[in-house]
């Protein structure tokens, strides 16, 4: 986390150098590697088996990392990724265009609370899989970006949005995953 908020820091220190060019181009590959990142922990989460999650969170962090290619620790009730220790691994190919950037690495960051992985696989199985999810937060998001949201914003209605259409017990999970009340910084 801490690498994160310096890296953060020093991208916003830089970015206010370059022209608005550079800028695009540096915050379009911030872009893809969130999204990437996103991708591959709702696959993951989206082919977890439920003997998995039954068996306790250290089985649900090893085969989570095993699958998503993100190295994945414990702590407390949740689950963290750090995106500075990736593992190859073949992650299925989604031809979207990257939407989250640095909200993306941020709802990483933040971790899942271990107790809603199966909801929230529930919740990815709604919707046909984690491309049919994905493709509509886009939608949504891209919309509210249209109407001059901010990124925070418009993730966050396009999440509760998408949210709606799920069942009732299943939302919390799904919003808890695209939670981004802690992000700062590039983000706003």
């Amino acid at each position: 986390m801490r690498k994160f908020v310096i890296l953060t820091l020093i991208f916003s220190l830089c970015s206010c150098m370059f022209n608005s060019e550079v800028k695009a181009s540096v915050q379009l590959s911030s872009d893809v590697e969130g999204f990437h990142s996103v991708k591959a922990i709702l696959q993951a989460i989206e082919e977890i088996p439920e003997y998995i999650i039954d068996e306790g969170s250290v089985k649900t962090a090893r085969w989570i990392e095993e699958n998503s290619g993100l190295k994945t620790t414990i702590q407390g009730e949740r689950l963290l990724f750090d995106l500075n220790e990736k593992k190859e691994i073949g992650i299925k190919n989604i031809n979207i265009p990257a939407c989250v950037g640095a909200i993306g690495v941020a709802i990483i960051s933040n971790g899942i609370p271990i107790s809603k992985i199966l909801k929230l696989k529930k919740a990815i199985g709604m919707f046909g899989g984690t491309i049919k999810l994905v493709e509509s937060i886009k939608y949504f998001y891209d919309q509210y970006r249209k109407q001059g949201n901010s990124r925070k914003v418009a993730l966050k209605k396009a999440s509760q949005k998408v949210s709606n259409q799920v069942d009732k017990n299943l939302r919390p999970a799904l919003l808890d995953f695209f939670n981004i009340s802690a992000v700062i910084g590039a983000c706003t």
